[in-house]
């Protein structure tokens, strides 16, 4: 496969020894800006570092595997992976770019110390020039470069906290999101109801979707719909009929045609195959 196969922009730096040569509280390990399609996934890799993510557009879906949640980060956030998580985030939008760098040394200790919370939150816009100036500093292995990335690697990670309890300007694309990630199990979660709790038209509402993900309002919540549908047809022995339900599916004979339009087999064939179709 190839390596770049998604991307279609990314800058990336790294520390060419393993472990820092000179003592540091943060280490900086690497950093990059990558800007990314639709669809790209990060392979799956459970990491001992601490990572953040600081978006500047499109949307990113993180499982929080231990915690069995997912999360989304949107333009303007910042989102925390901790060490011991597991990494294989996904561009849902059309496509999306976002900046990012890793600390090791004592990344617990710094998980604790500035008390880093687990959710995405609001930053402003992403200092690309700090990125881009940590990015050219990782590859020198003199310790007077290893301080200095250190330095402004914890320059981005202030500035990123510094602006934590700012209340950012509404965006009705992300609430749209938090609102059918918190609502789509429910059988009244229709696209009419979310245009009426975010107080847009449906014309306005469709338009906002396309143009952030490439997909209409209604086939977004159908896939998250479809996304815990294969959760619990893998992860459970429940009744299809029970699934599509607990889905917010209100027909079972409408939820095994969209899922075998989408998936090409039936939910009860993919049942069958363990998840392997």
């Amino acid at each position: 496969m190839d390596a770049l196969k998604g991307f279609i922009d990314r800058k990336i730096g790294f520390r060419l020894s393993a472990a820092p040569s000179v003592p540091l509280f943060a280490g900086a390990r690497s950093a990059g800006i990558f800007h990314l399609e639709n669809g790209w996934r990060q392979p799956e890799k459970e990491a001992d570092y601490l990572e953040l993510f600081w978006c500047s557009s499109g949307t990113v879906r993180f499982p929080l595997v231990r915690e069995d949640r997912t999360v989304l980060l949107q333009p303007r956030q910042v989102l925390f992976l901790f060490p011991g998580d597991c990494h294989c985030q996904t561009v849902c939008s059309s496509e999306a770019r976002y900046s990012w760098v890793t600390f090791d040394g004592h990344a617990d200790e710094i998980v604790s110390m500035y008390r880093l919370p687990r959710d995405p939150f609001f930053a402003g816009e992403p200092p690309e020039e700090l990125f881009m100036r940590l990015i050219g500093e990782l590859p020198h292995l003199s310790s007077t470069m290893q301080y200095q990335a250190s330095c402004t690697a914890l320059e981005i990670l202030h500035a990123a906290l510094s602006k934590k309890d700012l209340v950012p300007e509404r965006e009705p694309v992300s609430e749209f999101c938090q609102l059918v990630e918190s609502q789509y199990a429910s059988p009244s979660c229709t696209v009419e109801m979310l245009a009426e709790q975010l107080e847009v038209s449906r014309v306005t509402l469709y338009r906002m979707i396309r143009s952030a993900f490439g997909c209409t309002p209604k086939e977004y919540l159908d896939r998250c719909r479809l996304r815990e549908a294969v959760k619990l047809l893998t992860g459970t022995r429940l009744p299809v009929k029970r699934i599509s339900s607990a889905c917010g599916f209100t027909y079972a004979n409408y939820f095994s045609r969209l899922f075998r339009q989408k998936m090409g087999c039936t939910p009860e064939e993919f049942r069958g195959s363990g998840g392997r179709n």
